[in-house]
């Protein structure tokens, strides 16, 4: 896990939702790269774990194939926050203290609209990313504030924003609590039906649909999960919370353990 320190301050993400982040310059072994730093407030970190999640859905993604920018967690030190512009100093104190999940600015890569982009999207990477989405029930691919937090870069979809997966996971005083939910409709709370990729999905043939899921359902067949426990170990050495770890690993083991009957049930949500 890197871990690397806040040289100058660029500028802010004007898109960057409630956490608005900053581009940050940050020294590396490669010289100085602009990187793309969530500030998150106390509340939000004792409420949703979310540098963890960060951590765990980008980890996640590299098991099935799917592209993030490189992260690391970023220290501010003393001379960086003296540096920094008047009004920005002053947010930094809602922010809270101790290292800050950070990811590699992707320069000139827009947000997803699907409605001007359908052509670059593949039925693989749609049918994995809605699949992957379900899986660590991700809150903010569409959702209700209509936030895709998907890229483009060239003709490859980047995955961003990650810090709202797993909410069943929050409570850490109920580690026995997770109970594996039955694949059907009326059990299914995730809102499969707000996800960005969901209405393409729907418009797809049955042929197209039969398949679109076997690319993800490879991935969990064979899913590891020891970059995640290496995370998990390493996050917790440093002060960060993250979260009921146990009940997101149970999840993930009980839905590898069924992954066709998983897969299965995601194409009756879209027929």
């Amino acid at each position: 896990m890197k871990i690397l320190e806040a040289a100058s301050y660029l500028s802010p993400i004007r898109f960057g939702g409630s956490t608005r982040p900053w581009v940050v310059q940050v020294g590396s072994l490669d010289g100085p790269i602009p990187y793309v730093v969530k500030l998150f407030t106390e509340k939000q970190t004792q409420q949703i774990h979310p540098i963890a999640k960060e951590v765990f859905g980008n980890e996640l993604a590299r098991e099935f194939d799917l592209a993030v920018p490189e992260w690391a967690l970023i220290r501010f030190g003393g001379a960086f926050v003296a540096s920094l512009p008047e009004r920005e100093g002053l947010r930094l104190r809602e922010i809270r203290a101790g290292l800050k999940f950070g990811s590699v600015e992707i320069p000139n890569a827009p947000i997803v609209d699907v409605r001007q982009q359908r052509a670059f999207l593949k039925n693989y990477d749609i049918g994995t990313i809605f699949a992957f989405d379900n899986l660590v029930w991700n809150l903010d691919r569409g959702g209700s504030h209509n936030k895709p937090n998907l890229l483009i870069n060239d003709d490859t979809l980047v995955l961003i924003d990650h810090e709202q997966i797993f909410p069943f996971a929050n409570d850490t005083l109920a580690p026995d609590a997770y109970v594996m939910p039955s694949f059907e409709r009326s059990a299914w709370y995730y809102p499969y039906d707000k996800h960005l990729f969901y209405p393409l999905l729907k418009r797809m043939s049955a042929s197209e649909k039969a398949s679109v899921f076997d690319t993800f359902e490879y991935f969990l067949q064979n899913l590891s999960l020891g970059s995640l426990d290496t995370a998990a170990s390493a996050l917790t050495k440093q002060g960060i919370e993250i979260g009921n770890y146990p009940v997101i690993r149970k999840h993930l083991l009980q839905t590898k353990a069924r992954a066709g009957e998983f897969c299965t049930f995601l194409t009756t949500l879209i027929a």
